[in-house]
Order: structure tokens, then C-alpha cells, then sequence
């Protein structure tokens, strides 16, 4: 999620075992707009040490951003991408949705955070979430538009819009519509946006 060093963490209120995660810059005191995702249900009489490592990281990553922690949110958050590699598929893919929606939160509070870390992020979603492409790339693309970089904006949506992996669903017929969409007011910004350059030049001609 960015470009940063390795480190341990330790929890002084918790087990004292020490784990390898990103040490990002210092989070801020914003506090969270956006609603928490639900953590994967799992049956802890049955569940195996890979389970209950993931389900404790999540927990923790929760705790952390409910306190305002965004630096210890995204540690413990770069720790939790071992949950990826759950064998059940359903269950990763719950995994997928937690870290993109989280990691996006915890990406918004963090100071010092590029342009870069965000595209980089959202193609590390796309790419894991195959089933959430269309609504990863959506979100990205809305996320250029708001920082003026509407051609790369209207990019991202061209290539979403051409996406496929296997039969489409309902809605993802939907969600391809609402692609469209977007391509197409970006479509109509860069020829008023053209046109606009030929007017000052002189060169345009009805």
C-alpha cells in the first residue's frame, strides 16, 4: 500500500509474539467516515491457527482504526494480507473486499500518501479481486477524477470497460452500463476539452 520499510510490532496490550509488517508514517487524528467491514465469520471451535492469526490481525486492525491508530491500522493491515490465502475461495474473497475497503480507509488518513500508493493499491486489488474489478475500478477512476486527472480517470475506465472474465453476471451487466457511463462524460469533457485548444489556436473550423 506504500513504500515503506519492514518492521515488527508489538502490542503491549495483547500477546507479546512478534510479526513482520510495513511501517507506514504516522497516521492522523481524522477520524473515519466510512463504515467497518464485517471480518469473515468462522467457527472457533474448528478453526486452525492460520484462522484464528487472521481473524485476531482483523480484529486488531478494527480496534486500531476505531481508536484513531491509522499508523498502527495499516501495520497490522499489511500483516492481514496473509488472509488472501485462505483455502476456502468464499472466504478469501471476504478477505479481498476487507482489504480493499479497509486499506482504502486507512489510505485516505495516512499523511505523506502519493498519487503512486493509490494507483498502486488499486491495481493490487484489481488483480485479487477479480469479482470486484468493475466496482475496484470504478472507485479508482473516481479517485483520479477528483484530483484532476481526468485522462487517466477516462483510461481506467476504457480498459474496465473492455474487462472480462468469464460469463457476466446481472450485475455485473450493470456495472459495465454504469462503466460506460463514466467513459462516456470523460469522452464527452476531453472533445469539449479539444475543441476548446483548436478555438484558442485558430485552427478550428465549422
Amino acid at each position: 500500500m506504500a513504500d515503506l520499510e519492514m518492521q515488527p510490532i508489538t502490542d503491549d496490550t495483547s500477546d507479546r509474539d512478534s510479526n513482520t509488517v510495513l511501517n507506514y508514517p504516522n497516521g492522523s487524528n481524522d477520524k473515519s467516515k466510512l463504515p467497518l467491514a464485517d471480518s469473515p465469520i468462522y467457527d472457533h471451535r474448528i478453526e486452525s491457527g492460520f484462522h484464528q492469526s487472521t481473524r485476531t490481525c482483523c480484529l486488531k486492525v478494527r480496534n486500531a482504526m476505531l481508536h484513531n491508530d491509522w499508523h498502527k491500522a495499516g501495520q497490522y493491515m499489511a500483516s492481514y494480507f496473509q488472509a488472501i490465502e485462505d483455502t476456502n475461495v468464499s472466504v478469501a474473497q471476504q478477505h479481498i473486499e476487507i482489504i480493499w475497503k479497509t486499506g482504502t480507509d486507512i489510505l485516505h488518513h495516512l499523511p505523506n500518501v502519493t498519487m503512486e500508493n493509490y494507483n498502486d493499491f488499486y491495481e493490487q486489488m484489481k488483480l485479487l479481486g477479480l469479482n470486484n474489478y468493475l466496482l475496484v475500478s470504478l472507485e479508482h477512476s473516481f479517485h483520479l477524477m477528483v484530483n484532476g486527472q481526468l485522462e487517466k480517470a477516462r483510461h481506467q475506465l476504457s480498459m474496465a470497460e473492455t474487462w472480462r472474465h468469464g460469463r457476466l453476471s446481472e450485475s455485473q451487466s450493470q456495472r459495465v452500463k454504469l462503466v460506460q457511463a463514466y467513459r462516456s462524460l470523460l469522452d464527452y469533457f476531453h472533445l469539449v476539452r479539444q475543441e476548446g485548444k483548436l478555438l484558442h489556436n485558430g485552427s478550428f473550423k465549422y
